[in-house]
Parts: structure tokens; C-alpha cells; sequence
């Protein structure tokens, strides 16, 4: 649950990290990112997590107990972060720091996460500096889901506590204790997205008390079953609901600025991306996005001056490369494809393929500057 932080005995002892040892932490972190998922467990405390995760709730070691060793059970045979991040990275995609943040008196070491299949997330790790100097995250907060991964934890942790019928909620929070009287319902609403009944889904959650109804984890739940429906009315109350109980949340924007681009819904996409920057505090990868919407405005000016803006703070962005090799094909510029194409292979890996058989360049395939290209490349 969300209305508050959990305080671990790791965030009390520790200190908070200087700036310049968070800038050190995250470039350990991008280089992990590349292979090295053992680094990267390291570097998040899974017991201050658990801890968060599970505390606060009296009466409950053995119960607490129960959840804490399934948990690590299941961290060691399926992978958590670390393993997650290594593989998208080895996919194809990227794990970049972008800033360290201050939030609500925590550090947080910003990343940017593009996936193998192009989706894109944000993760906050959340450091303290532990009494041996070692600079470790307590937390982590993905953007997507709205949420800490500390409370992702503890929803599973009170579904374990509602099912035992000799343990009474005595001190929790409303929010909490709510949770638990109609956990039968969630877990309802979970099966039924899980089996594909979405209707069932929106009906349910229609049903539940408005502080569950409030919840950004149940709102996102109902938010992705009205969106598998025939029905835009239902999209459209689900979007209004999320917006109206957590307007400053820039998850509904990441997730609804591709839906505005298929509709063509230009200015609303792009009043996503507005709002997404804000709450980063900037990202080049939201200007290599702009740019492909202005792209698709026929704004060919503006989507090139964005894409070279984009590549100018962060050279690896596949998809500002795409603006601006869709823009020299279009013009048969084979000059700047060429030069693009040498970019592509000379800051990441790019799957570029066998060009020849890609009707997109088939005019460039016919030029001097391929074959210029080609020759450089098998040389």
C-alpha cells in the first residue's frame, strides 16, 4: 500500500550519500547493467526492502517469518532486478543514469530502462550510506507502476496476512486494514485480469470502498482492463478516475502518450511527454520522442532539430536515429544515411540487418555512399 514509507533499520542507521558518491554508485550500476546481475543485487539491500515491506505489523513473526524466507526463495530461483535489467540490456536495450535526485529527503539515483522490445521505464534507487561507507539502495521506485517496490512487496505480504484466521488487525492503517477486509475481493479482480475477463475486472473494481478506489496499483489494474474493452467510455472514466485522485503522477502519461499517437492525437501526446519531462527533471529520450511526433505532423524541421538535440546529450538513442535516418531516406540524402548508419555502429550495438534486402533503403542500396559503406565494413 502507498499513504506511507516504511522506515527499515537500514534507512535509520544510514546516512545520506554526498551527491558525488551517488554519481560513483550509478556508474557502478550502468556498468553492472551490461552482465553482471551479482553486482546488482548487491548493490539493492533485499533484507532492507523485505524489511519495509513487512513491518510495522505486530504480532505477525511467524507469519512475517513465512513471507520473508518465500520471498527469498523465489528471488533466488526466478532473479529480481538485477536479473530483469541484465536481460533487457542483453536484448538489445539500456539502462542510463540520468540524474541524482532529491526526494522528500531521500537520494535517489535516477535511471532510464529501454527494454529489448523498445518499452520504457524509470527506476529510482533509493541509496543511504551504511556505517562501513559502503553506499547501498534500501528501495527502488519504478515509474510505471507508480509505486516502490517495497510496497509491491507488502501487498503480497498482507494478502499472507489475510489468509490467517487466528491473527487479529489490531494498529493498522485505515488503508491497510481495508485492504485486508475485502482482500477475497482483490484477489478476485486479480484473478479475473489474469484469466482475461476484463469486464469482470471493471465491475469489481467498481464495487470495492473509495480507499481502495484510490489506489494507484488497483487504478492502473482497472485502467489496462477497460483498455482491452470495445468500450472508450470505460477507458475514458478510468483515465479521469486515475487523474482526478493522483493528478501530479506521470505513469498515466507514459502509458497513454503511444495510445495518442495511434489516434493521432498529436497535441494530447505531446502534453504526455511535457508532463513526463517535468517530473524527471528532463531525459533526452523524451526529446528523441517528441521529435518522431513531429515527425509524424510533418513538421520535418522541428522533428530533425529535436532528434539532433536528443543525440547531442545521449548518442545512443536509437529512436532519435530513426527520426533522422527516416528523414535523409525520405530526401535521398545518402550522404547523412551513410553518416548515420557509421553513428548507429559506433555508439551501441544496432541490429542493421542485411540493408539489401530492406525495402526502405532500397534507393540508398543503388548509391556510391552504400557501397562506400559497405566496402568500409567489410574492410
Amino acid at each position: 500500500m502507498n499513504e506511507r514509507p516504511v522506515e527499515s533499520s537500514a534507512e535509520r542507521m544510514g546516512r545520506m550519500p554526498t551527491e558525488a558518491e551517488c554519481v560513483e554508485f550509478a556508474r557502478r550500476i550502468e556498468a553492472a547493467a551490461r552482465a553482471d546481475v551479482d553486482a546488482l543485487d548487491e548493490a539493492l539491500d533485499l533484507d532492507a526492502v523485505l524489511e519495509s515491506a513487512t513491518g510495522g505489523v505486530d504480532g505477525v513473526d511467524e507469519y512475517r517469518q513465512g513471507f520473508l524466507l518465500g520471498a527469498k526463495k523465489q528471488h533466488e530461483r526466478t532473479g529480481g532486478l538485477g536479473r530483469m535489467i541484465v536481460h533487457s540490456v542483453a536484448g538489445g536495450g539500456s539502462y542510463r543514469f540520468l540524474r541524482v535526485a532529491l526526494v522528500e529527503g531521500q537520494r535517489r539515483v535516477r535511471f532510464r530502462l529501454i527494454g529489448a522490445d523498445a518499452s520504457v521505464n524509470y527506476h529510482d534507487w533509493i541509496v543511504v550510506k551504511t556505517p562501513d561507507d559502503t553506499i547501498r539502495a534500501v528501495d527502488c521506485y519504478f515509474f510505471l507502476s507508480a509505486e516502490l517496490l517495497s510496497h509491491t512487496l507488502r501487498r503480497g505480504f498482507l494478502f499472507v496476512l489475510a489468509d490467517q484466521d487466528q491473527w487479529t488487525p489490531d494498529g493498522l492503517a485505515e488503508r491497510e486494514a481495508c485492504f485486508l477486509a475485502h482482500a477475497d475481493d482483490l484477489g478476485a479482480i486479480n484473478a479475473a485480469f489474469q484469466a482475461g475477463r476484463c469486464q469482470e475486472v471493471v465491475d469489481r473494481f467498481a464495487a470495492l470502498p473509495e480507499l481502495l478506489r484510490q489506489e494507484k496499483s488497483f487504478l492502473l489494474l482497472r485502467l489496462a482492463a477497460a483498455a482491452r474493452l470495445d468500450d472508450p467510455a470505460a477507458r475514458t472514466k478510468a483515465v479521469a478516475e486515475f487523474r482526478w485522485w493522483h493528478p501530479d503522477d506521470p505513469c498515466l502519461a507514459m502509458i497513454a502518450v503511444q495510445t495518442h499517437v495511434v489516434k493521432g492525437e498529436y497535441a494530447e501526446a505531446l502534453a504526455c511527454i511535457t508532463q513526463t519531462e517535468a517530473a524527471l527533471g528532463g531525459d533526452p529520450y523524451q526529446q528523441a520522442l517528441r521529435s518522431r511526433i513531429h515527425l509524424a505532423m510533418g513538421e520535418s524541421d522541428t522533428a530533425r532539430a529535436l532528434a539532433t538535440e536528443a543525440l547531442a546529450e545521449d548518442p545512443t538513442l536509437l529512436l532519435a536515429y530513426s527520426t533522422l535516418m527516416d528523414l535523409a531516406l525520405a530526401a535521398d540524402d545518402h550522404a547523412e544515411t551513410r553518416r548515420l548508419l557509421d553513428l548507429l555502429e559506433a555508439h551501441g550495438p544496432s541490429a542493421l540487418g542485411d540493408l539489401s534486402q530492406n525495402p526502405t533503403f532500397a534507393r540508398f542500396v543503388q548509391s556510391p555512399e552504400y557501397a562506400a559503406w559497405i566496402k568500409r565494413r567489410e574492410g
